[in-house]
């Protein structure tokens, strides 16, 4: 039998009134269909896109917060430096002794450059030290090498830095 005889003997053998009834079950059917099929799936990743870009809306503010902060303390560390005339060594050795961090070695390089090496620190310990050399002493870092030790959340790090001028 074909499907056209099949649909016929299920549907065209039936009164008027069960055809009208199948037929809107059947548009009902279709229409729910198509909404959990193609509209829920749209109005999910649309309310996703609001989300991320909200996110990344809150983000941009905040870096453009850092930014401008950063770009303040660069100038008033600059200006201090200059007012205390400090050489880049004290300022290594003032800034590793406010964190905490012992040096293992430290050598002056060509142009002002200096080479740092730290013992095995604390990771969050280091990353406070770059951040002020970085942010706010206004150091440039050329070359940072950081290596894990033994003991987690401790590394090894070895830096090039170099003094803004």
């Amino acid at each position: 039998m074909s499907l056209d005889k099949i649909l016929g003997k299920l549907l065209y053998g039936r009164p008027r009134r069960e055809q009208a009834l199948l037929a809107g079950g059947a548009v009902a059917i279709a229409v729910m269909l198509v909404w959990l099929v193609v509209v829920q799936p749209i109005n999910g990743l649309r309310d996703n896109a609001r989300q991320t870009l909200a996110r990344t809306q809150l983000t941009y503010a905040e870096v453009d917060q850092l930014a401008a902060r950063l770009e303040a303390s660069r100038g008033n560390a600059t200006q201090q430096r200059s007012a205390r005339g400090g050489s880049m060594t004290e300022l290594i050795d003032s800034s590793l002794r406010a964190q905490g961090l012992s040096i293992r070695g430290i050598q002056p390089g060509q142009q002002g450059e200096m080479f740092v090496r730290l013992e095995a620190s604390p990771t969050q310990a280091v990353w406070r030290w770059l951040y002020e050399m970085e942010a706010v002493a206004g150091v440039t870092i050329n070359e940072l090498t950081i290596n894990p030790t033994e003991k987690e959340g401790w590394v090894l790090l070895t830096a090039r830095l170099e003094q803004a001028r």
